[in-house]
Order: C-alpha cells, then structure tokens, then sequence
C-alpha cells in the first residue's frame, strides 16, 4: 500500500503504508487488517469501520473489497506435487495454473512426498483456506479416504484403479511402454536394461510389468543385473547407477528408462565411459519434458500430454467445486511415442510420432 503526498514544490513522493502502520493507527491487530482483505466475515462492522478510518486518515484510498458488506470468496485450489526438481511436473502444474484462471481460481503449489508426512499434509490442508486438492503423489487407500472425507479432490497421474468413486486424469502407461519395448525390439537388440524410478508409484510399478511382459513375449530372458531402480527421480542418482551399470563385463546394450531423467543420465554415463549412443548402446525415455529434443542425440521418448493433464484435472475439480458436474470423472488420455537420435539404427531416419 502507498500513499501519494505532495509538497508545496509539486514534487511527487510516495510513503510505503503497511498493513501494520493500519493496525496501529485503528488500535486493533495486524491479524485484523488482513483478516478484512481474507476473511471479512470474521470481523465486526464497528471494527471494520474503525480500520477504514484509520485507512483514510492515512490518506490511503479504501480498497473495493472492504467497503463492499458482503464476502468475496478467495478461490483457491491447491496442486501437491512430490518435488519441483523433476521437470515433468512443471507444465502439468502450467496446465491447472491456466484452467484455474480461466474459472477464477488462484492455484497453489505444494511439494513433498506424502507417503512418510501425509498426515502433516493434511493438518495443513484443513488450516489453510483452499476449495480443492490436485494430487499428484502415490497414496494409500485410507490416507485418501481422509483426503476425500476432507476437501474436494481430484487425482493427476498416480490414482488409484480400485476406487472407482474417485475422479482422475491419467495416461496408460502398460499401452505406451508397449510401443517403447516394440521399437527397441524391433532394432535387433535384445539385451534391454530397465531404469525404474520409486516403486511406490502407479507409472513404475505399471512401466516395469510392461517391460518384463515384453520380453516374456519375445522370449527373452529377465537378467536382474539390468534392472536398477532408483529411489528418487534425481540425475545424479540415476548416473552413479547407471555408470555401474555399463561398466559391467556383462553390459546391456539397450535402455528403457521410466523418465527423460534418467535417460539423460545413461546417456551421459555412456559418454563418460567412452560409448556412443546410437552406435553401442540405445536409450528411450518417457514424458517428452522440454530438454529431451535438444540433447546431443535427442532422446527417444513417450510424450504425455503434461499440460492438459493439469488442465483438466483443475477443470474436473472446479466442477466438482462448483457441483457442475457431480458424476466421477475418469479420464485416460493417449500419448505418443517419439522416435529420435538415441535410438536411431539409420541415422537418416526423421523423428516420427506413433499413438500409443
């Protein structure tokens, strides 16, 4: 807040007016002042007008919302994600950023995993003044239980098949990692490793039957030397692995990596020990994040449709806010599986798009 004044010269000069110069000139608590601007209901007429008052003999203009009688509701819906450190959240969170605005909801951003501090997540979602939740976060059936006890929720990505009175917006990770093993199948190489992320998640647990099924179908061997999991999506993590890995006497010669991450780590791990992508090893992603066609080579991957993941989970939330729809939303979006450098066998072949 600021207060314009002028001096006899004509000069202009702003004054910085704080929510707590307002506290004390009205004779009432910081916590009053704000609590006009968020929670009006909470506070008295007798008190309101002596804050606007105290506003005016500031010399500071009484903002709209307080002279109005009646609420005006904070819309607020919160996005958990389990860190901001892997890129693949970034534009599902742009995504419900841009439907919330669109229906005049601020969004909020959460970051921590939930499956060692979910009831400290809770705690928080019942103080703070949000209408709904987005959930991106693995979770077991009596923790959304409570959730959904609690507060309007929607699930993003990870959700759960047997709750079928739970609305989702998510992608099939058996059909895309299907198109993923086809492809690497189908160069001739049989030697497949598996990068796995943390095994409490759906898009692990479901990536890694996929692999081991189609290798089952083309009867090839599960060598459990090749399959490393990785506790966190960290590129640091998966690089130590994987240079491991690849030193082996027995090495893979091909790579299946759960996200664009760890497929950058092999990669680079390849580098380091003198091996070249395509010619001696092949790598293939997941999630099509930003950096995976800028790579030297760029990276074979699965594209998720990341921003309308966010879009419509915050949609489908709002509804339910809004009780404009109130039937269960389950919505499977398709993905594409983008064939690029790092698996190419002919080098001039052009990045091409198949639906999964």
């Amino acid at each position: 807040m600021y207060l314009e004044q002028k001096r006899g010269n004509g000069e202009e000069v702003s004054y910085k007016i704080t929510i707590a110069d307002i506290a004390r000139q009205a004779k009432v608590s910081v916590a009053t002042v704000s609590r006009l601007y968020n929670h009006k209901s909470m506070v008295s007429e007798g008190t309101k007008a002596r804050v606007q008052k105290a506003m005016l003999e500031l010399g500071l203009e009484i903002d709209d919302i307080i002279m109005r009688g009646a609420d005006v509701p904070s819309k607020k819906i919160l996005i958990n994600i389990p860190t901001i450190s892997n890129p693949y959240y970034s534009e599902i969170v742009k995504g419900a950023q841009s439907a919330g605005t669109k229906r005049g909801y601020f969004v909020l951003i959460n970051s921590q995993h939930l499956h060692n501090s979910f009831e400290s997540f809770l705690y928080m979602v019942k103080h703070i003044d949000v209408n709904g939740v987005i959930i991106l976060n693995s979770i077991d059936s009596e923790s959304i239980d409570k959730l959904n006890n609690t507060i309007p929720l929607v699930q993003c990505a990870e959700f759960c098949d047997d709750r079928p009175e739970l609305s989702y917006v998510g992608i099939d990770n058996l059909s895309a990692t299907q198109k993923v093993m086809e492809h690497i199948l189908s160069t001739g190489h049989r030697k497949v490793a598996l990068i796995s992320g943390p095994g409490r998640y759906k898009y692990s647990k479901e990536r890694r039957t996929g692999y081991f099924k189609a290798l089952e179908e083309a009867g090839i061997g599960i060598n459990e030397d090749w399959i490393v999991q990785i506790p966190d999506v960290d590129f640091k993590l998966a690089y130590s692995a994987c240079i491991s890995l690849l030193n082996s006497d027995n090495r893979p010669d091909a790579v299946y990596a759960l996200s664009d991450v760890f497929a950058l780590s092999a990669i680079k791990a390849a580098e380091t020990i003198g091996l070249k992508v395509p010619d001696d090893i092949i790598v293939s992603g997941f999630d099509d994040v930003d950096f995976t066609g800028y790579t030297s080579p760029s990276i074979t991957t699965v594209r998720q449709p990341l921003y309308q993941l966010g879009y419509l989970s915050a949609e489908v939330l709002i509804d339910k806010i809004e009780k404009k729809n109130t039937s269960v939303q389950h919505i499977i979006l398709d993905t594409e599986f983008i064939v690029r450098e790092s698996t190419f066998v002919n080098k001039s072949k052009k990045e091409v798009g198949v639906n999964a």
